[in-house]
């Protein structure tokens, strides 16, 4: 039978899949729009450092029309690259949100079907050195605060996500997830980050 602890679980594993695709699919676009820019570049023979890009609203034909950002096109293009500043601050975004989704929505559910009358003593190091992060990334993008499990970064260091951190981050966070499952509920929850493309071929015994 699934209880309220289930549930919250379960809820909350694929609300963090669901950010870290979000960084992925996100890293994924800005290269296809980086490497399209470079692709007209190419085309038309003309330096990026020379064409300027501006991103507005209505025709660009129209003399009305207005635009909130105009640049060069390298600008533009070394921004949308794979571990560019646009990727950066997406994943950093979703690091924070991932944050206030455990703390706000789901800490409170389980620790109520733990039986717990404070929210803070369902307590997680994973979690804690997720704030960490999110504390960083919110004010001055420093760490302040060694990590306990999470080694990512170490006290003093930028946090900056790039590829491997950010993949590394959610591991770790599904990890916490099926911890938390053993430690206060006593439930083996069958959650991992990672599946084989192709399932083990089946033998007879």
């Amino acid at each position: 039978m699934v209880d309220a602890a289930d549930t919250a679980l379960v809820e909350l594993k694929d609300r963090m899949l669901s950010l870290y695709v979000l960084g992925v699919e996100t890293a994924a676009a800005y290269k296809a729009f980086a490497d399209y820019l470079m692709s007209l570049q190419a085309r038309d023979g003309i330096s990026p450092d020379r064409r300027v890009i501006m991103l507005g609203r209505g025709d660009p034909n129209d003399a009305a029309s207005t635009y909130q950002y105009r640049g060069k096109v390298s600008e533009v293009i070394a921004r949308a690259t794979h571990e560019g500043m646009n990727v950066a601050q997406v994943r950093g975004a979703c690091v924070v949100l991932a944050y206030s989704v455990w703390e706000v929505e789901y800490r409170p559910r389980l620790a109520a079907a733990a039986g717990l009358s404070d929210t803070t003593k369902l307590a997680s190091p994973t979690f804690g050195d997720l704030r960490k992060f999110r504390n960083a990334l919110a004010h001055n993008g420093v760490l302040a605060q060694a990590p306990e499990v999470l080694w990512l970064f170490q006290k003093g260091d930028r946090v900056v996500f790039d590829e491997e951190k950010y993949f590394k981050l959610f591991e770790g966070i599904v990890e916490g997830l099926r911890l938390i499952g053993r430690d206060y509920f006593g439930k083996e929850v069958p959650f991992t980050f990672g599946r084989p493309i192709k399932p083990a071929p089946k033998t007879d015994v």
